[in-house]
């Protein structure tokens, strides 16, 4: 069994994340509303498939915040911006969010492939560039970094419909760049942010940290879903970890794993220490993002980072020491059911209880 790694230290905090966005709730919902009245707006079908493709979203976040719906407000303070700068971006930024989630939902799960959600998307697209073009008319620097970062989020998806059904597919720092690309039209907005607050777009330095916070945040995602991409085959970073470990107990390629159950992966999720080696990637990317935004020190985005490293650290230590704590013979046991292969079955004990207690706040964030 592979061994833990132990996480970063990290400064004490005393919100937690969830805290730290509840000022923000009020505008958030506001936008919430204004977005949802312009669907409504939208010829049927189209409208009520946009109202359900929202709905679907926020009981998929089981009442967490949905950080892409944050996400203005969370870098309009880093970048300075007033609040009614903000305001005006809100609107068009999630048509477009809107967008790239029904695109995204397709290409992971092929099959829910629908020709209305496709032309739903269209629609949702052209809300999008009607509004930012109500804001930024013809503005060349503003349109060119649509263009770019809309052909940066193009290809990374293209690239992971390429790729996810491969389970030894290899995650290096490129390919987690390019992953979190998936995100890239996060970068529009602030860019949107900025040409309003400081008459520029983003400097190269800003483009790189909101890329690391989008790469992080595209891992929480993959943990947070790891059993809808495993039922799609869709072999995210902490899938193709814990599948190599079932692989390399089994002696067999990864590739012929085409029916392992989810308590087998959630095992091995928890015992290979793909779950911990996941969360280490994520605060790092975090970290490095929040850092070089940050505003004066204090930052909205560095302090709710701040306190998600923190409370994530001290789950690790929890999964640590439940395991730690277990008999030995017990962990043994499950490691040989899990190389057996056959029939294996997740204990329904104490330990494994707790365990699935603290990986569902673990991976709780809403992206």
């Amino acid at each position: 069994m592979r061994e833990f790694c132990r996480p970063s230290e990290v400064a004490l905090v005393v919100s937690s994340p969830e805290q730290l966005l509840t000022p923000l709730k009020v505008d958030v919902d506001t936008s919430r509303e204004l977005y949802l009245s312009e669907v409504d707006q939208l010829p049927q079908p189209f409208s009520a498939l946009g109202r359900a493709h929202y709905l679907s979203r926020v009981a998929e976040a089981h009442g967490r915040p949905i950080l892409g719906e944050y996400g203005p407000w969370i870098i309009g303070d880093s970048l300075g911006s007033p609040r009614d700068a903000i305001k005006l971006t809100t609107v068009p930024w999630l048509f477009l969010y809107h967008q790239v989630l029904a695109i995204d939902d397709m290409v992971d799960r092929p099959a829910a492939f629908d020709t209305k959600q496709m032309i739903l998307s269209h629609l949702l697209l052209e809300r999008a560039m009607s509004g930012f073009r109500r804001e930024f008319g013809s503005d060349e620097v503003f349109w060119g970094a649509f263009r770019r970062y809309f052909e940066s989020t193009a290809t990374a998806g293209a690239h992971e419909a390429e790729t996810f059904h491969n389970p030894e597919r290899v995650f290096s720092s490129e390919e987690h760049l390019l992953m979190g690309r998936k995100n890239s039209l996060s970068k529009l907005f602030a860019t949107a942010l900025s040409l309003k607050t400081k008459g520029r777009a983003l400097n190269d330095g800003e483009d790189d940290a909101i890329d690391a916070l989008c790469t992080g945040f595209q891992l929480y995602d993959d943990l947070t879903d790891w059993g809808e991409d495993l039922e799609s085959h869709n072999y995210t970073y902490p899938l193709t970890n814990a599948l190599s470990w079932i692989a390399d107990l089994r002696a067999v390629p990864a590739t012929t794993l085409t029916d392992v159950t989810r308590d087998e992966v959630f095992a091995s999720l928890i015992l290979s220490g793909s779950a911990v080696g996941t969360v280490e990637k994520i605060h790092e990317s975090l970290t490095q993002g929040a850092a070089a935004l940050q505003n004066g020190g204090g930052s909205l985005i560095q302090r709710y980072v701040n306190a998600l490293v923190q409370r994530n650290s001290s789950l690790l230590q929890d999964i640590d020491h439940t395991i730690s704590s277990a008999p030995p013979a017990h962990i043994e046991a499950v490691v040989e059911a899990l190389q057996a292969g056959s029939g294996f079955v997740l204990p329904s004990d104490r330990i494994w209880h707790r365990l699935q207690s603290i990986f569902r706040v673990l991976a709780g964030a809403s992206t």
